[in-house]
């Protein structure tokens, strides 16, 4: 029993003493001034917040991960220069003949590196979740992004590390930055399955699938990804134990790690579609299969009162109080009439600065088509009849959206011009003809029966 408790007394003082190594290191290392990059981090944030939909959850994963892109080279060059502080001082020799092992120093010195690299992530990740939690109405985050950056910084930090041990120099820590925010922007900018091996990549990263609440991603990268930075992590900590001991457990790590990274770089490329330029060709993955077609959300619409309520996706609840102001206008000339749909659900968000707190407005095309067009009329949710098209553009123009019909004098397209003048010509109208003409008209034109000449 006295041997036993010596051993724990004694494991347990250097457990203690490996801790309070590493909260010396973290407060004199140079990541620390990496914290002094909030600040800049935080107007990159302010700059890129005008085009945030402040309310999808995609958007705000998005959002949070473009800091990696910079986050992960600046660590991985602070790792560098701390794993050769040691050669850089002329200290080896004195370090060597302290009691704490050479692995145990270096893990130490290199998780008080990590630790501020992730200190910086998680403030900025976390006020873009945070502000987003605060507006948002449906659905959640997906986190499993967010695990992809933190371990791509570990992994990013390990890799450093170990470069500046094994390559000593004063130019490896610049050209290990160099290289990692390098080759992480070439891989993100190429056209093919690696952009999607950089940790600031998902399946929600396009423009498309980053505001789109109907559908669900068709491919998942996501585990390729995490299994291409734990490898990369694991062989640069079990390269770390080398030179201390040559054993065959450090061996067996490195092989481990370069094992899952390039299981990671193969997963990932099986995943990624490889969509082609002819519509009839199925969309197939690196594997050859089929991927499957975009599978819709379910979802129930939220809506307003009213004779004709305005219906939108549950996501879109922020943007209800706005969209039902125009829509009131939009919908007042087709009051009474027979045929006018009880129910019109709005699917189109357009997204931009300068769109007000929540960087977005709800279009009002897709809603102006329901009310001018039977959906038996419509090809993909366009109307063909120019009839149609005019009176759409007429009820958008009645509802504020006056750019629809902008200039349309000078428009080349003459069918674009024909049915601008007729909307513009119904516009004019007295009030009593032009309700006149709807009573006797809006049957036929919403069944396609009109053709443009049949405007007043």
């Amino acid at each position: 029993m006295g041997v036993a408790r010596i051993a724990f007394q004694s494991d347990r003082r250097s457990f203690s003493n490996l801790v309070r190594l590493m909260r010396l290191e973290g407060r004199r290392n140079v990541a620390f001034r990496l914290v002094h990059f909030t600040p800049a981090l935080a107007l990159l944030l302010a700059l890129q917040s005008d085009g945030m939909v402040s309310f999808l959850w995609t958007d705000a994963v998005v959002l949070a991960q473009g800091p990696l892109l910079f986050i992960g080279p600046l660590i991985a060059g602070a790792a560098a220069w701390m794993g050769y502080r040691e050669r850089r001082r002329g200290t080896e020799d004195l370090v060597a003949s302290t009691s704490l092992p050479t692995t145990g120093r270096r893990l130490a010195l290199l998780a008080a590196t990590t630790f501020w690299g992730l200190i910086v992530y998680a403030a900025y990740a976390g006020y873009v979740l945070g502000r987003t939690a605060l507006q948002a109405t449906w659905g959640g985050p997906d986190l499993r992004p967010l695990a992809v950056g933190v371990v791509a910084i570990v992994a990013q930090a390990a890799g450093g590390f170990a470069l500046g041990v094994f390559l000593p120099g004063r130019l490896t820590a610049p050209l290990v930055a160099i290289a990692a925010f390098g080759s992480q922007a070439v891989a993100a900018n190429s056209m093919n399955w690696v952009s999607y091996l950089p940790p600031d990549r998902s399946p929600h990263t396009n423009l498309v699938p980053r505001l789109d609440v109907f559908h669900a991603p068709t491919f998942d990268p996501t585990w390729g990804q995490l299994l291409f930075y734990l490898g990369l992590a694991l062989m640069a900590l079990a390269a770390l134990t080398l030179p201390a001991r040559w054993s065959a457990a450090s061996w067996a790590g490195v092989t481990l790690g370069v094992a899952l990274a390039v299981w990671g770089v193969v997963s990932v490329w099986g995943a990624v579609p490889r969509w082609s330029d002819e519509p009839w060709m199925p969309t197939l993955n690196g594997w050859g299969k089929v991927v499957p077609e975009e599978r819709l959300a379910p979802y129930e619409p939220v809506c307003t009162d009213g004779a004709v309520r305005l219906c939108v996706h549950p996501a879109y609840r922020p943007l209800l109080p706005e969209a039902e102001v125009w829509f009131e206008r939009m919908t007042a000339p087709l009051a009474g009439l027979p045929g006018v749909p009880g129910k019109v659900e709005a699917k189109t968000m357009i997204r931009g600065a300068g769109f007000g707190e929540l960087g977005a407005y709800l279009g009002g095309a897709s809603v102006a088509v329901e009310l001018v067009a039977n959906r038996a009329t419509l090809m993909q949710g366009s109307v063909q009849n120019d009839a149609q098209a005019a009176v759409r553009d007429w009820l958008m123009m009645e509802a504020d959206f006056h750019w629809v019909c902008e200039g349309y004098e000078r428009r080349l397209d003459y069918v674009v011009r024909n049915r601008c003048a007729a909307a513009h010509r119904l516009s004019r109208l007295p009030d009593s003809e032009r309700q006149a003409w709807l009573e006797a008209n809006y049957a036929r034109l919403r069944a396609g029966e009109l053709k443009l000449e049949d405007m007043p």
